[in-house]
């Protein structure tokens, strides 16, 4: 069975390698995958593509990986030109138009009339919100919300992906952050979420070793050894924090959603200033979140239909 973020990304794949037949060549589907055809013949369409000798275009694996690269461009939530694109990418400009114009005909990105610049379109939305429904998220809102208002922090619950946390429900999430979609993707070393996820899973110090450590403040781990402490420190308290390790003026703590095999699958983070989140009210705070995550836990994962999968973890 696909884990959550994979069954996602590989049904955004394949419509991206549509995009590219649309770009250069022809596809069919073939046993729920899709193969890029070098060439088809009039006759082979009508008779609907059966029996034909399929070969997977190298150059398509190629025009997809671009195609993603593009989409990432759009993180910060901006508009961008064709030339921003390009430049960001260092692709021509005739390759970049070309990626647009499949992007575009798609409706993975839409294009502004009056200024000809390009944002993300409302194909993600659609794929956002699968993401939403298979973690089962809208089962952990209500709990999320409740948190906010007891303890007048942003709460948000996150999963791992590769090096990074990605948060995919908030609470106060406009008030605090305004539509800077960068506050969706944290790196695991640097934020509390990244850590709850990493200290309550097998993880080993090769897989430490793998991660980057070159975003942060100078309050961030620096190297495999500085993380392993933080997490050794995030088991024996119950609760990993993020001491203005990301940005100034701000402090995280975060706890695990276990799994029945008592990894973790979610983390569930508090976020406030560090006037809010003084030393002293972070025990009270961690205690909170944990009955919390209990309860979220019950929620997604022990009910009928929780995801089976750890979310995919690659490095």
């Amino acid at each position: 069975m696909l884990r959550p973020v994979e069954s996602i990304w590989n049904a955004l794949i394949a419509d991206l390698i549509v995009c590219h037949a649309n770009l250069c060549h022809d596809v069919i589907p073939i046993s729920g995958t899709y193969c890029v055809v070098a060439e088809r013949r009039p006759d082979d369409r009508a008779e609907g593509g059966k029996g034909l000798q399929v070969a997977v275009d190298g150059s398509g694996l190629q025009t997809v990986a671009r195609a993603l690269a593009v989409l990432r461009c759009f993180q910060g939530d901006s508009e961008l030109g064709v030339t921003d694109i390009a430049r960001m990418q260092d692709l021509p400009m005739s390759t970049t138009h070309r990626l647009l114009r499949a992007l575009l005909d798609s409706q993975f990105v839409e294009q502004d009339t009056g200024t000809g610049r390009y944002r993300l379109g409302v194909a993600l939305a659609e794929y956002g919100h699968l993401a939403y429904r298979r973690h089962r998220i809208y089962l952990a809102e209500p709990h999320l919300e409740q948190l906010g208002i007891e303890t007048g922090t942003a709460v948000s619950i996150a999963v791992r992906h590769g090096s990074d946390a990605i948060n995919l429900a908030f609470t106060r999430w406009r008030e605090a952050h305004g539509h800077n979609l960068s506050e969706v993707r944290f790196p695991l070393h640097a934020s509390a979420l990244g850590k709850a996820l990493l200290a309550w899973s097998p993880t080993t110090r090769e897989d430490l070793a793998q991660l980057s450590y070159d975003r942060g403040t100078e309050r961030t781990p620096q190297n495999p050894d500085e993380l392993a402490a933080e997490l050794e420190l995030a088991r024996r308290t119950g609760y990993a924090i993020n001491d203005e390790q990301t940005e100034w003026g701000f402090r995280i703590i975060a706890v695990p959603v276990l799994g029945p095999d008592g990894h973790a699958r979610f983390a569930l983070a508090l976020r406030g200033t560090t006037e809010l989140m003084i030393p002293e009210r972070i025990p009270f705070l961690a205690d909170l979140a944990r009955v919390t995550a209990s309860a979220i836990g019950d929620a997604i994962l022990r009910e009928g239909g929780a995801p089976a999968d750890h979310p995919a973890i690659t490095y």
